[in-house]
């Protein structure tokens, strides 16, 4: 999994020093990577193969996906930032940490609906 995720990180960073648009392809492109790591136990490449392959086809509904997944956090976030400002002074480090937190559990499971969905979709198309 550890390789998995460099080789994830390094492919995205290739691509946002290339340009932007190149960099937000390739996050796209690979961001199934951790799920086929993990639930199907595939090894770093062929997680990179498959992520490729879900994905193909399907970058600007993920990437509207993507923003809708952005607004939406931003909006459940919303009153947990309301609510956490007023001791945000006296524990930044802290408050930061419990967004972030919030965020990525978030994430997490938009990523895995997302991965469910385009593995359903690819074992569909394999019959």
């Amino acid at each position: 999994m550890t390789l998995s995720l460099f080789l994830l990180f390094l492919i995205i960073f290739i691509g946002s020093i290339l340009l932007i648009i190149p960099g937000i392809i390739f996050g796209i492109k690979f961001s199934q990577v951790l799920y086929f790591c993990l639930i199907d136990g595939e090894n770093p490449i062929n997680s990179l193969r498959m992520s490729a392959k879900v994905t193909k086809g399907k970058y600007l509904q993920l990437i509207g996906l993507n923003m809708v997944f952005i607004s939406l956090t931003g909006i459940l976030m919303l009153p947990l930032i309301l609510l956490l400002f007023p001791i945000y002074s006296k524990f930044p480090s802290l408050i930061m940490q419990v967004l972030t937190s919030f965020s990525g559990k978030i994430l997490v499971v938009f990523y895995y609906v997302i991965w469910k969905t385009l593995n359903s979709h690819n074992e569909e198309n394999a019959i």
